[in-house]
């Protein structure tokens, strides 16, 4: 957990502007809708979902207008934005945020099979070893009633990532308004599948931008295959892999983010 405590705990505050930027949280509330409008349709329109890691609210606080929905995330700070969101929506009534390690589910939850639904959003499987990853899946296993759903939303794609490998060169935006400038110098590497990238972080002081700090993040990236064998192996069964939620298209090998829908076996 090397350089997710860094990221994510140490360096919170350079990361936390781009989960609070104003494009960020529209994407929130439209993962929100999305997932939303499966799970409605699945017969789930009410109840608890699970949203691990959940960083700043940006996608509990939206789905909180119909479920009740607990957080879990590492970084103490990201937590502590999330309950001012959750504040500032009306929202905390269904809303609980919870510091806590998404490899420790076991730890921080004694109540058994409460929640109908997990979800988890964007690349953090694959931020540990497939071990990890294993004993996550296991854990959510034991949390999610029977009739659930364990929703990975836009995972990226090994399949699509092998065959267009990142081109090796450097990406530069502006965030959070203009007032932070991000580097980043992503590498992918083929033969162990693992994506580092390295970020840096200017902000901006009067007319020009200082450095202000540093990260790096190092993702396996999985095949399709590989995660269907895996949830298979911690008690889930893998329904749809799809490149449109909504659409209910299925994902192909030119498929970059792909969303994986499980069900308890």
């Amino acid at each position: 957990m090397a350089w997710e405590k860094k990221f994510f705990v140490d360096n919170a505050r350079l990361y936390a502007p781009l989960l609070e930027s104003r494009e960020s949280k529209r994407e929130g509330e439209h993962i929100a809708m999305a997932i939303r409008r499966y799970l409605k349709g699945k017969g789930i329109d009410r109840g608890n979902i699970l949203d691990a890691p959940c960083g700043t609210g940006r996608v509990a606080i939206p789905l909180a207008k119909h479920y009740r929905v607990t957080g879990i995330d590492i970084s103490p700070y990201f937590i502590r934005i999330a309950r001012k969101n959750a504040r500032m929506k009306n929202a905390v009534k269904n809303t609980r945020f919870i510091v806590g390690d998404m490899k420790r589910l076991d730890e921080i939850f004694k109540e058994g099979k409460v929640f109908d639904a997990a979800i988890n959003v964007y690349t953090s499987i694959g931020y540990g070893s497939v071990a990890d990853d294993m004993k996550f899946f296991r854990s959510l296993r034991k949390l999610v009633k029977e009739g659930g759903f364990f929703i990975i939303y836009k995972l990226k794609n090994g399949e699509e990532q092998l065959k267009n490998p990142l081109p090796k060169k450097d990406f530069l935006y502006f965030a959070s308004a203009g007032d932070m400038l991000v580097h980043e110098r992503p590498r992918f590497n083929p033969k162990t599948r693992r994506y580092k990238n390295t970020w840096k972080f200017y902000r901006r002081m009067g007319k020009n931008y200082r450095f202000v700090g540093e990260s790096g993040s190092d993702v396996r990236i999985y095949l399709p295959g590989e995660l269907r064998k895996m949830l298979s192996k911690t008690g889930w069964k893998v329904i749809g892999i799809f490149e449109d939620l909504e659409q209910g298209k299925a994902a192909s090998e030119r498929t970059r983010y792909m969303t994986i829908v499980a069900r308890p076996k």
